[in-house]
């Protein structure tokens, strides 16, 4: 059984709703850039709540949620599977990206000291299922994907001589993102070859 808070967070999610509604011929940008953070807000609230239900459960079926969908995959390549689109630059503060650092750090806590000592290459495609093929991917921040690694130790740390990367942007009907981790040693010597010739 979910706990007290859980039922807190929807009666004030309930309020939130309920007030843009009533008021939206004077909503304005402010109003619903409140809302939107607020939403942001109470799903982590109400994924927080899920995910220590589930912690806390043995004989019991797990209840399954977006965190639910988080996996990794390794056989000779770490792959993690996120299903959410990244935030943007501009929301690093939002619950949006707690939720995904805690995610991948959940996720990876199997992994620990995987790539100790090692320099690591992080490849990141972020799928958004926007019809125009021009977003700037550069407006997303991969900072709660390597946050969650280095809390789960999978990597030591994101300093230079640890860890580079790079990132793609790409269409998918389910918007979502896909992370591999590759030798950054093996990484960057098919780099330097490929940019001489």
């Amino acid at each position: 059984m979910l706990k007290e808070r859980f039922e807190t967070e929807l009666e004030e999610l309930k309020k939130d709703i309920e007030f843009m509604q009533q008021n939206k011929n004077i909503m304005n940008e402010k109003n619903i850039t409140n809302f939107l953070f607020s939403l942001e807000k109470h799903r982590f609230n109400l994924l927080d709540e899920v995910r220590i239900s589930n912690s806390s459960k043995e004989d019991f079926k797990k209840i399954d949620s977006i965190n639910s969908e988080y996996k990794v995959t390794y056989n000779k390549i770490f792959k993690i599977y996120i299903p959410e689109v990244l935030p943007k630059y501009k929301y690093i503060g939002n619950y949006t990206y707690k939720n995904i650092l805690l995610n991948v750090a959940n996720c990876t806590k199997n992994y620990k000291n995987l790539f100790k000592n090692k320099q690591v290459c992080i490849y990141i495609e972020v799928f958004d299922n926007k019809k125009k093929d021009n977003w700037d991917i550069d407006n997303k921040t991969i900072k709660p994907i390597v946050d969650g690694l280095v809390s789960s130790k999978v990597i030591e740390d994101d300093s230079i001589s640890k860890m580079f990367y790079c990132v793609k942007g790409n269409y998918d009907k389910v918007p979502h993102t896909e992370v591999t981790i590759f030798d950054g040693k093996k990484f960057g010597k098919w780099i330097q070859k490929n940019i001489q010739k």
